[in-house]
């Protein structure tokens, strides 16, 4: 499982005992509607879609076109929808397509914390951030 956070005081004050850097710009959960557009804007992953209930779960099934028969996908899950921002994490998935997504959605949201149960350093994804580099980094600073 993949936890995402806002930067958020608390959250910064753990980033900072582990000695991470993190951009000072405000920062704050999504929207279905941002949630959404960043899928929309990829044109080559598939969604499935879960029906929009507020105060019920929500999921979204990606899924992408892989080279030599490879097919990432990841699983994006919403526990209560809201009509306004989301606390939201993912299921399980591929982690590059995750911090693909990550990335296009920090243009609206500003930066988030990517934690894995794993027990991983936590990462701090920024827009404009390359996912490939964020992965192949993460833990080996």
């Amino acid at each position: 499982m993949y936890s995402v956070f806002p930067l958020q005081p608390e959250l910064c004050a753990w980033l900072d005992e582990e000695g991470l850097a993190y951009p000072k710009e405000p920062s704050r959960n999504p929207r279905l509607s941002e949630i959404k557009a960043v899928i929309a804007a990829n044109p080559r992953w598939q969604a499935e879609l879960s029906d929009e209930q507020i105060g019920k779960r929500w999921s979204a099934l990606l899924t992408m076109a892989g080279e030599a028969g490879r097919k990432p996908w990841c699983m994006l899950q919403i526990m209560e929808l809201r009509p306004a921002e989301n606390e939201f994490y993912f299921e399980k998935g591929d982690p590059v397509m995750i911090l693909k997504f990550l990335c296009d959605l920090c243009v609206t949201t500003g930066p988030l914390v990517l934690i894995s149960d794993a027990g991983d350093v936590p990462l701090v994804v920024q827009a404009g951030d390359n996912a490939r580099a964020l992965f192949d980094g993460w833990g080996n600073e």
